[in-house]
């Protein structure tokens, strides 16, 4: 293997660089924290640039909540045998943070709390993000028409990178503490607003800036892609200085930013995304993300405890890989639509 350097530590390539580099999931929610600023003002936005926000904010708020809300609830419900066993039947985790979790988990209030994010389908922490989003986009949108796109864009970045100073300052006090006090940095909601922020104001650089020519997005595409390939792969060797980096909000952000901006620019140009088949599975990307962990616990369970399974590692990824994209196109398909359908239809006859 050839040792790289990135540094003052030594990288195993590919091995070592491989696996760290496909082992940022939790770093890549990022990515949806400043894609949905960027998604939300591209498509609330107003004709001009002078309008901020052009919806009303009850129609808006409903809007978000019928199409999050269904796969929301279903990953609450096919999860909750196994909150409920390691509660009563493992007791590894006490009554009255189950009592919490049911009580804020539904709410989307989890992350707000971050002894209870892990226990109840782990991933929809991000949800209790999202719907802080959510809530103050109006207000975002609004001002955000009271500086230029430039000043905008240079607050953003500022806030991403003390924001990520900051969670790397939070670690390092904590650093041996109990998990609770050093999960605040990682899922408490506010910590991530920057990130949205930074989406909204690639938006408006996107809608009412100059135009680029396609060269330029593709090569701002690919640039972020690969630096952002690069930072996940060798993130363990960054110097302590640098530690700040390697939280989620710091450069991955800022890249993961480029990376949409490129994307909005060279829209079309890859026909094999543009397929019925590669639109389906983004639509269902949501349903994948938020089904994946009770799907993995209920296919463990099915093949150990009911048929007394053993099934080897990489057949065991395959399956599970199948099977959370066969069940997130058949709720995208069957169940997910039809209540969305039905939440705004609700909405409509109580206007």
């Amino acid at each position: 293997l050839v040792a790289l350097y990135f540094g003052s530590a030594p990288t195993s390539f590919p091995g070592n660089f491989l696996n760290i580099a496909t082992s940022a999931g939790h770093e890549a929610v990022s990515f949806f924290f400043v894609l949905s600023g960027f998604i939300l003002t591209y498509v609330y936005a107003g004709a001009t640039e002078s309008q901020g926000f052009a919806a009303r904010k009850s129609d808006f708020w409903w809007a978000r909540f019928a199409r999050l809300a269904p796969t929301f609830y279903l990953g609450l419900l096919v999860s909750l045998p196994f909150l409920l066993y390691i509660v009563f039947v493992v007791h590894s985790v006490a009554p009255s943070r189950l009592i919490a979790s049911l009580l804020l988990a539904p709410a989307f209030l989890q992350s707000w709390w971050p002894p209870v994010v892990y226990l109840w389908n782990f991933p929809s922490w991000s949800l209790s993000v999202e719907f802080l989003f959510y809530a103050m986009f109006p207000l975002l949108a609004s001002a955000a028409v009271l500086v230029s796109r430039r000043q905008l864009l240079f607050l953003a970045l500022a806030l991403v990178v003390l924001t990520a100073y900051a969670r790397a300052a939070i670690f390092s006090i904590f650093l041996g503490a109990p998990n609770s006090l050093s999960d605040v940095a990682i899922y408490f909601p506010p910590l991530s607003v920057p990130q949205f922020i930074l989406g909204i104001a690639l938006a408006r650089m996107f809608l009412y800036g100059p135009t680029l020519s396609p060269g330029t997005y593709k090569a701002i595409l690919f640039l972020g892609l690969v630096a952002t390939v690069a930072i996940f792969g060798w993130q363990s060797d960054l110097p302590l200085w640098l530690a700040w980096i390697r939280t989620e909000t710091g450069t991955v952000g800022i890249l993961f930013g480029a990376i949409i901006f490129g994307a909005a620019g060279t829209a079309g140009s890859f026909r094999l995304l543009a397929s019925p088949v590669m639109v389906f599975l983004g639509d269902a990307s949501y349903s994948m993300y938020i089904l994946h962990v009770p799907v993995s616990l209920w296919w463990k369970w099915v093949a150990t405890k009911a048929l007394g399974l053993s099934v080897p590692p990489l057949l065991n990824f395959f399956v599970m890989i199948a099977l959370v994209i066969g069940i997130a196109a058949l709720n995208q398909a069957y169940l997910e639509p039809p209540l969305r359908r039905w939440l705004l239809r609700r909405r409509a006859r109580s206007s």
